[in-house]
């Protein structure tokens, strides 16, 4: 990425027209931990945890902001899984929607969401689950969260329990009995 200038959609909305961020160099060091991602498991391994988190934050002009993050976590047998979050996606672009940092539980007989979605109002958050697709949605003054997530086969969408503390949504589904 260098020391360039990045051009993107940012849905300003005020003003109707591309925004200009400058990316450049904070994040491209930031980058460079993706590169080592082999590197970061042995060592997570070696280290004995189980889970690791790297974010970063830059700002541009006026409102916007560019945030980007991964948790890497490694699950039965030492296989490693990443999963991304932020408003960067994957063609560079930068919007002003950022997904949440999301933990994601299969217990025994029920399955966890839990969300991050600092300074949202209880009431500016939304939960749907239409066709095993669970949609989060929450807003704040300048901040628009959005996830989207698959839900086993198995789950009681219908039985969806919500609590929100601290900036934490905990989404809870009970399993159906299968056999």
């Amino acid at each position: 990425m260098g020391d360039e200038k990045k051009k993107h959609n940012g849905n300003n909305h005020e003003e109707g027209r591309e925004a200009e961020v400058e990316i450049g160099l904070s994040l491209g060091d930031f980058f460079k931990g993706l590169g080592n991602f082999v590197k970061l498991v042995g060592e997570m391994e070696k280290e004995g945890k189980s889970e690791i988190t790297r974010r970063k934050e830059v700002r541009g002009p006026g409102r916007t902001r560019a945030v980007y993050g991964y948790t890497v976590r490694l699950g039965l047998g030492g296989k490693p899984a990443l999963e991304r979050f932020g408003n960067i996606r994957e063609d560079g672009r930068v919007d002003d929607t950022i997904e949440p940092l999301t933990d994601v539980f299969d217990e025994e007989d029920q399955f966890v969401v839990i969300l991050e979605m600092p300074g949202v109002d209880v009431e500016a958050i939304n939960v749907q689950v239409k066709e095993r697709i669970l949609t989060v949605e929450g807003r704040r003054k300048g901040r628009h969260y959005e996830k989207k997530i698959i839900l086993p086969s198995g789950v009681d969408a219908s039985s969806l329990q919500k609590s929100y503390r601290n900036g934490i949504l905990e989404l809870k589904f009970k399993k159906r009995n299968i056999k």
